[in-house]
C-alpha cells in the first residue's frame, strides 16, 4: 500500500532554506500553522537536506525493501559506535531513523534471524494433502 507525505517536498525545502538562513524553527512552525513539536522535524529536515540535498525529500510512494545483509551491515556500524541511527539513515538513504531503530530492536530480540522480511501473511505449515483429508464433501 502506498503512502503520502504530510508535507510536500516543496514546502519542506522552503522551510529548510529559511531555517538555514537563520530563522528559528519555532517561528517557522508557528508561521506555517504547525504544532510546537514540529520544531524538531524542521531541524531534522535541515540535517537531512545538508546530508542529501533536495533528494533527501524524495520519498517513494511504496515501501522499500532492504536485504538482510544491508540491515546487518547498518546494525554493525551502529553497534560499533561509528554512526547513530540518524547518520545511518542519511548515509544509506533510508527514509527515517525509526526504521534503523526498529531493525536494532529486532536484532536485539532475535539476532540476525529477526532481520528477515516478515511482511504479509505467514504460509501454512500443514501440507495440502492433510488439509484435503479434513475437508468433507457432502
Amino acid at each position: 500500500m502506498g503512502r503520502k507525505a504530510k508535507y510536500s517536498k516543496e514546502l519542506k525545502l522552503e522551510i529548510v532554506k529559511r531555517y538555514l538562513k537563520g530563522e528559528s524553527a519555532s517561528a517557522l512552525a508557528k508561521e506555517y500553522g504547525m504544532s510546537k513539536s514540529m520544531e524538531k522535524n524542521i531541524m531534522y529536515w535541515a540535517r537531512r537536506f545538508e546530508a542529501m540535498g533536495d533528494g533527501g525529500f524524495d520519498y517513494s510512494k511504496t515501501n522499500n525493501s532492504y536485504s538482510k545483509d544491508l540491515k546487518a551491515k547498518i546494525i554493525n556500524e551502529y553497534l560499533s559506535g561509528q554512526l547513530n541511527s540518524n547518520e545511518l539513515s542519511y548515509k544509506y538513504k533510508i527514509s527515517s531513523p525509526a526504521i534503523v531503530k526498529e531493525w536494532i530492536k529486532k536484532y536485539n530480540e532475535s539476532g540476525e534471524d529477526g532481520l528477515s522480511e516478515s511482511r504479509g501473511r505467514p504460509s501454512s505449515k500443514e501440507p495440502l494433502e492433510s488439509i484435503n483429508k479434513k475437508i468433507r464433501f457432502w
